[in-house]
């Protein structure tokens, strides 16, 4: 789940004016003619220039600093992560990571280089952050959490430089922040709204100031819950339909998306985080399920991993319109997880 400032592709556009033959007009330089052809060249320049047209949800989606996306996946024999490129829609090959550990939620760093992900079993013994360098695969470092902590989901603060991570002991949830320079970790925040947590819930998004936590809570009390970093209290819960699962914060702060698992239907809930209130829904079949969730770079569109007719797939919505376009299958169906999204390695 990445959170970066909005980036607009600007377009050159070539414009072929007639000339206008008459014998007195172009002598005064505040003639009508001059008036008409600089209000045209003003107009068009204008047009190109303002914010980019709605998308109708389908094709892929370029923005600088979003290239790509990956997918992690994991169990206790194979452990990796999917590249997606986002301006082709094409997968690409596996990347295997050199760690046994059912890998749930990944985070990318602002440069794009480093991949940060959550780990707790297999050779990992206890909850713990993986940290990937995307241009080798290499393991750079592991921040273990406290003894009988699991990590289950991380967000990175605006920075880069603090991973929140949200951790259970199989009772209450809680966010540990941790310096990723020193590895130091701070004290746990709790989060006593959501005691009785099963499978679900917990997943995470920092805002674009990086003073608020948002946080699903899953199956109990079902909701987003809105935690103040600095007065590390709960300060808000903001009602979901039930399984609440995954969370991300469009780059201006006044939308989120969440997925849930709900038994009665899967489905992308859209937040309108002002008036603390679900504003649209994406229902999904029976059977299928909404996995995670990454938004891109300008804030346009959220890519959400599915899992459907067996497979497990990538669907490509519009913000603006809350419609699903594109859905892009992946190879490694069974234990793929969470989706983020980052520039290529430079």
């Amino acid at each position: 789940m990445i959170i970066t400032t909005r980036y607009r592709i600007e377009k050159l556009i070539y414009v072929s004016l007639p000339i206008v033959r008459a014998r007195n007009y172009c002598r005064k330089p505040n003639s009508w003619i001059l008036k008409v052809v600089l209000t045209t060249i003003a107009t068009l320049l204008l047009a190109s220039c303002s914010s980019p047209k709605e998308n109708s949800g389908a094709g892929s989606i370029l923005t600088k600093g979003g290239e790509s996306a990956y997918v992690t996946f994991g169990n206790l024999t194979t452990t990796g992560m999917i590249p997606v490129d986002l301006r082709t829609n094409k997968v690409g090959s596996v990347v295997g990571v050199p760690i046994a550990g059912d890998f749930g939620d990944i985070a990318i760093s602002p440069n794009g280089k480093t991949a940060y992900l959550t780990s707790g079993r297999g050779t990992i013994q206890t909850g713990a952050i993986v940290a990937i360098d995307l241009s080798t695969n290499a393991v750079l470092k592991i921040y273990y959490l406290p003894k009988n902590q699991s990590a289950i989901a991380l967000a990175l603060a605006p920075d880069g430089q603090t991973a929140y991570v949200t951790t259970g002991n199989g009772h209450n949830l809680g966010i540990i922040p941790i310096n990723l320079a020193t590895g130091n970790e701070g004290d746990i925040i709790d989060l006593p709204d959501l005691t009785g947590r099963t499978l679900s819930g917990g997943g995470i998004a920092i805002s674009p100031d990086g003073k608020t936590a948002y946080v699903t809570s899953g199956p109990v009390g079902a909701g987003l819950v809105v935690v103040n970093l600095a007065t590390r209290k709960v300060v808000n819960t903001i009602a979901l339909p039930d399984g609440a699962e995954d969370v991300a914060v469009t780059p201006d702060g006044r939308t989120a998306v969440v997925t849930t698992a709900r038994e009665t239907g899967p489905s992308i809930v859209r937040v309108n985080l002002s008036t603390k209130s679900v504003d649209k829904i994406i229902n999904l079949a029976q059977g299928q399920s909404a996995l995670a969730v990454a938004i891109t770079p300008d804030g346009q569109s959220t890519f959400v991993t599915a899992s459907i007719g067996g497979g497990v797939s990538v669907l490509s919505i519009n913000i603006a319109r809350f419609v699903v376009g594109t859905s892009i299958g992946l190879p490694q169906g069974n234990g793929s997880f969470d989706i983020a999204i980052g520039s290529k390695n430079t």
